[in-house]
């Protein structure tokens, strides 16, 4: 059964989808559900697929750039601007793990996206390899991030439109 399937499953009403050690692949993944997280065990590596992989699963910008006079529209409810390789769009959600890491491996986004979300925790992981910068928080309330790395090809924390963030 695919991860996405586990994810956003009718059984998908509340837990954590924990990865021991090992190495596993996968395309992006959005977190839709209240109380679902995701959980890495010591030595977990959650990663995209290389993009010069032939195979590699793609993913293109979430919004197309604007042309003109006008800004653009603001993200639809459970996006950022940009493409993210792992995106929570539902309260209650948990992304971490001790010794765990989330590689976005030269993904052109964002390694985290917490978009319209609430009652988030992201703690205790490393998050690498992102092609832009790594977490954008948006619209979003009650996040608290401790514990963890970031490695990313741009910049850090950015935290948007958001209320009671703890980084």
């Amino acid at each position: 059964m695919g991860l996405r399937r586990l994810l956003d499953g009718p059984r998908a009403a509340g837990g954590r989808l924990y990865f021991p050690t090992g190495r596993y692949l996968t395309a992006p993944l959005v977190l839709r559900k209240a109380g679902v997280g995701i959980e890495l065990g010591p030595g977990a590596l959650l990663q995209h697929p290389a993009p010069s992989d032939p195979t590699a699963l793609g993913a293109s910008s979430a919004q197309g750039d604007a042309r003109g006079g006008s800004p653009p529209p603001p993200p639809p409810a459970g996006r950022c601007s940009d493409a993210a390789f792992l995106t929570v769009a539902a309260p209650h959600t948990y992304l971490g793990g001790r010794g765990g890491t989330f590689d976005t491996n030269g993904f052109a986004g964002h390694s985290l996206c917490i978009a319209d979300a609430a009652n988030v925790t992201v703690e205790s992981a490393l998050f690498r390899g992102s092609a832009s910068w790594s977490t954008h928080i948006f619209r979003s309330r009650a996040v608290t991030v401790r514990g963890v790395k970031l490695f990313s090809g741009a910049d850090g924390f950015d935290p948007d439109n958001s209320q009671q963030v703890l980084l």
